[in-house]
């Protein structure tokens, strides 16, 4: 019998940049074991210029790239985040509506370029889809995604 995906939301302040690219990354490298989604505490009118760009020269992208406010995923119809990646420091005070949820702290320097931002959430995405998302206890599964946030 297959697994259930793993519904994984990415936060920051406008979801304008780095959590469209952590969407996007994880989109197209999280196969069928997760489901990515990206929203910020207040959405931005258009994503930041170049992600768009910049995402479509690494061959990843797609119309679900648009900045989408967090109450979008918290209603009755929204589906159940099993994990939480807070991306700005300003989206903390969002963590309360996803109780059920696994939530880490992955913070991303908001001095960095794009490619600095892809290379980082790269790398990140990259050992959280190797992580038995579904078979580790939740305080493991919780401590590991707080190392992973340590590597940059």
């Amino acid at each position: 019998m297959a697994q259930q995906a793993c519904n994984i939301l990415f936060l920051c302040t406008q979801n304008a940049r780095e959590s469209l690219i952590a969407e996007a990354i994880l989109r197209s490298t999280g196969g069928r074991r997760f489901r990515a989604h990206s929203a910020g505490a207040a959405a931005a009118p258009l994503p930041a210029p170049g992600v768009i760009e910049f995402l479509a020269s690494r061959g990843m992208g797609g119309p679900y790239l648009r900045p989408k406010v967090w109450q979008a995923f918290t209603g009755p119809d929204a589906p159940a985040m099993d994990f939480v990646f807070l991306l700005r420091p300003p989206a903390a005070q969002l963590l309360a509506s996803f109780a059920g949820a696994v939530t880490a702290r992955w913070n991303v320097d908001d001095g960095s370029d794009l490619r600095d931002v892809f290379w980082t959430l790269s790398r990140r995405i990259k050992m959280l889809t190797t992580l038995p998302a579904r078979a580790a206890p939740r305080q493991r599964m919780q401590d590991r995604l707080h190392t992973i946030a340590a590597w940059q």
